[in-house]
């Protein structure tokens, strides 16, 4: 199946340098994303993630290609399937973030496929800035604390 793109887009309220660290913390993505079990930062731009998806769990490596404070951060995977993503970073004003998340997926398997053309991956991802939103509007230390 071909690559699957996926695009959502959120405001949250609080300003864009909050929006960025936690972005930019790939340790937290457990906390907001769905299906994702733990992402470590390796050496230098790379990062290690652990999925869990239709019961079938997956080890990937990706490499930040592009990193840059209060703008965007994009990535792209150097094993496994081929995935792809950026979350870009606008300010509105002092107090308010439009987040817009980018992904591009090859889906794996028949139930990956499945998903992917049933629009489920679209949903997930609104789902996973939904609670983006939540958590970063929500914490007084939205960079890692529990």
């Amino acid at each position: 199946m071909r690559v699957r793109t996926c695009e959502q887009s959120i405001d949250v309220f609080v300003p864009v340098s909050v929006v960025y660290g936690q972005w930019a913390l790939f340790e937290a993505y457990p906390r907001f994303m769905s299906g994702v079990v733990r992402v470590r930062r390796g050496d230098g731009t790379r990062v290690r993630w652990t999925t869990l998806f239709g019961g079938v769990r997956r080890e990937f490596d990706v490499e930040v290609t592009d990193q840059r404070p209060d703008e965007l951060i994009a990535w792209r995977s150097t094993s496994g399937a081929d995935r792809a993503g950026a979350v870009a970073l606008y300010r509105v004003d002092d107090r308010t973030t439009r987040v817009r998340v980018r992904t591009e997926v090859e889906p794996e398997g028949i139930w990956e496929q499945v998903c992917a053309a049933s629009g489920v991956l679209d949903q997930r991802l609104r789902s996973d800035l939904e609670r983006f939103k939540e958590l970063v509007e929500s914490t007084t230390d939205p960079f890692g604390a529990t």
